[in-house]
């Protein structure tokens, strides 16, 4: 298999097409990871950012997401890293439309209710009660702050109890238009499809960038 690197409305794509897969991943990478929470009140907002965008847009709820995608037996994931985030729709090769619906929707369109919010905020609470206990988790988190003490690289992707309880619908909409710029961008796509298919798909999907 061969990959094919080519740039799509200036944001770097790569293509790698396996004509004997089953299924597609469309990968959408931002630059932007919790290293770039340079206010210390924005601490954890990247990866409150990655949980907030799979609670709905203005159309479809958390619910209506998550049936969508699993109907047809795909799958929406993502992750937040210290340098970046990545969020992933893997979908059957028929349904390379809806995958990319479903990302141009999360990403470019979130709802962020106030509600949804506040819920949310208790599950990373939860979540970082959660890791103190894990000695994989605490172990890493307290390597990276004796390495890079008082630093952005230092401090926990999950953020603390006071900083996660501060944010705010505003201050995640700041940061999904830093995210989510074709400037800090990158798409990739491997499995089953036509290469110039893809390409026009994810320049309709840039076109929604922020």
């Amino acid at each position: 298999m061969d990959t094919r690197q080519l740039t799509v409305n200036n944001v770097p794509v790569a293509l790698t097409p396996n004509p004997r897969a089953q299924s597609v991943t469309i990968s959408v990478w931002s630059r932007c990871g919790s290293r770039d929470e340079t206010n210390q009140r924005q601490h954890g907002l990247v990866h409150f950012l990655e949980h907030m965008v799979f609670k709905g847009t203005a159309e479809k709820g958390a619910t209506d997401i998550a049936r969508a995608i699993e109907r047809v037996g795909g799958d929406l994931d993502a992750f937040t890293t210290r340098d970046h985030t990545c969020f992933i729709a893997k979908v059957p090769v028929d349904q390379v439309a809806l995958g990319m619906e479903l990302l141009t929707d999360i990403l470019m369109h979130p709802a962020f209710r106030e509600a949804d919010i506040e819920r949310e905020k208790q599950v990373v609470l939860e979540e970082i009660r959660m890791s103190k206990d894990d000695p994989d988790d605490s172990g890493d988190e307290c390597f990276m702050g004796r390495v890079y003490p008082e630093t952005e690289l230092g401090r926990s992707i999950l953020g603390e109890t006071e900083t996660v309880k501060g944010h705010t619908r505003q201050s995640l909409e700041a940061m999904r238009k830093t995210c989510f710029h074709p400037e800090n961008l990158v798409v990739s796509v491997a499995g089953r499809f036509e290469p110039d298919e893809m390409k026009n798909r994810i320049a309709s999907f840039l076109d929604h960038a922020p």
